[in-house]
């Protein structure tokens, strides 16, 4: 969980044919449908959704600067 609230726009690349996402180096082929959702997340995120490199989240939370913590549950 950590890891994947740390994705960037800098772990996405893409060609004509496919959008890969870069995992340790290592890049993964997305499904066209994930594919098109991360494009349109960068597409319309806004600055407040970046690092302070100016990159952008993947997956942006309702508060960019807060920290996460994986094992808190959730309250329901």
């Amino acid at each position: 969980m950590t890891r994947i609230v740390e994705l960037t726009e800098d772990h996405i690349s893409s060609d004509q044919e496919h959008t890969c996402l870069a995992v340790n180096q290592h890049p993964f082929v997305l499904p066209p449908k994930l594919a098109r959702l991360i494009d349109d997340q960068l597409r319309h995120s806004t600055p407040r959704h970046s690092t302070t490199a100016g990159r952008r989240y993947l997956l942006p939370g309702q508060t960019p600067d807060a920290r996460v913590i994986p094992s808190a549950s959730p309250t329901r």
